[in-house]
């Protein structure tokens, strides 16, 4: 499936050597559509350790977690947010974030 695909990648790019230190922000795009779509196809047909339904609460926790599961570094290096590119407060609150992140980073350093 796509997910699992998106998944691998994420998972073999956590774990190169050369960015063992780098702090990750991976944007769910489209989130107002995942939220349509979770009641036309539920994530369970895919996803079969899935319960939530079609909850779109439980879907984005379950999306996340499932990255987080496949983090291959420290909690605090792993930044997952959700955002639709249409609805700029939202991305620009995302936007926000990352740029609070490079800064708190470079001023550790």
């Amino acid at each position: 499936s796509q997910l699992e695909e998106s998944l691998s990648v994420f998972e073999s790019i956590t774990k190169l050597p050369y960015l063992q230190n780098a702090t990750f922000f991976v944007l769910l795009n489209k989130a107002d559509l995942f939220a349509q779509t979770i009641h036309h196809r539920p994530i369970s047909d895919f996803c079969p350790d899935y319960t939530g339904g079609v909850d779109y609460e439980k879907a984005c926790g379950y999306m996340t977690d499932c990255y987080r599961r496949r983090n291959g570094r420290p909690p605090g290096k792993l930044h997952l947010l959700l955002v639709d590119s249409l609805d700029t407060a939202v991305f620009q609150n995302a936007w926000r974030q990352v740029q609070e992140q490079i800064i708190h980073t470079t001023l550790k350093y």
